[in-house]
């Protein structure tokens, strides 16, 4: 499922409320959740979303998927101040996310591209920075917490953290490669993601 200003989306202005968007995205899922199994991945803002919605199906549908991977990103209930990063100008933006590995070289490259990525990526992290801390009960399934060994915006000490938003324990695994570690071992990551499925 694409979200607003992504995708077959592309023209349709990015949403940078994390509610909003998790509520949206729990409300597609939650006829076939009813139905069938779910589980939901999600990276850096992708996996506060992925949380947030796993708690929509459950609080607003009565759903609870079977299970949830986090990658590169503390627990909700983390005391973590605002990155300020969706402020940045333009160039500035692209320096950091360049220098966190976040803009594939094509994207670098072609200048309209990347100015069609930009406002996607800027509302994420306006989402993640302005987000309410979710206070309530812990989920009802497992959750997996990946990380990069090297990731400079979240230590994989701190991953463990998302046993306290879980009933039903939490799995840490950590890989070479830094907040963008998807990237470099992805074979990696499948193996462990699909062990985890099966």
């Amino acid at each position: 499922m694409a979200l607003p200003g992504r995708g077959r989306r592309l023209r349709e202005a990015p949403v940078a409320d994390l509610s909003a968007l998790a509520q949206a995205l729990a409300a597609a899922l939650s006829t076939q959740a009813a139905s069938s199994r779910l589980a939901l991945f999600g990276h850096s803002f992708g996996a506060l979303l992925a949380h947030e919605t796993a708690c929509e199906l459950r609080d607003r549908h009565g759903v609870m998927p079977d299970l949830l991977f986090v990658a590169a990103c503390a627990p909700p209930s983390s005391a973590r101040t605002e990155w300020g990063l969706h402020a940045l100008p333009d160039d500035r933006l692209v320096e950091e996310l360049s220098r966190l590995g976040g803009l594939p070289g094509e994207v670098m490259a072609e200048r309209e591209m990347l100015a069609l990525a930009l406002p996607a990526i800027r509302a994420d992290l306006a989402a993640a920075d302005r987000r309410e801390r979710r206070r309530g009960t812990p989920l009802g399934c497992p959750i997996v917490a990946l990380g990069g060994e090297r990731d400079p915006l979240v230590r994989p000490d701190e991953l463990v953290g998302w046993g306290a938003h879980t009933s039903r324990g939490v799995t840490v695994r950590t890989f070479a490669g830094g907040h963008f570690f998807l990237h470099d071992a992805r074979d990696q990551v499948l193996r462990e993601i699909t062990k985890e499925l099966t």
